[in-house]
């Protein structure tokens, strides 16, 4: 077994649960009543690693609104590129 498709499969799938994580935490971010919830706390701590670059390549000042929505859009876009590599250079599909 080669081990470039395992390490895509990895990647992938590691890049669709950011996705998620964050997708979560933006809506819990709209249906929580409280800020101190602990629903909002715990999708704030998983998705901490992806919006830390985002609040960096957001600049200083950007609202948190928009850092959340670039963590999105980080996240998404490095889905598709997991998502495309694993298509183009990893192994047979399953079946």
């Amino acid at each position: 077994m080669e081990l470039l498709p395992g390490v895509l499969l990895i990647l992938r799938t590691v890049t669709f649960i950011a996705v998620c994580y964050v997708g979560l935490y933006i809506a819990v971010t709209g249906l929580a009543r409280s800020p101190q919830s602990k629903l909002l706390g715990f999708f704030a701590l998983v998705a901490s690693p992806i919006l830390r670059p985002a609040r960096a390549l957001a600049g200083p000042g950007a609202s948190e609104k928009r850092v959340r929505w670039l963590a999105f859009a980080l996240a998404v876009g490095a889905w598709v590129v997991a998502l495309l590599l694993d298509l183009n250079f990893g192994g047979p599909a399953v079946r």
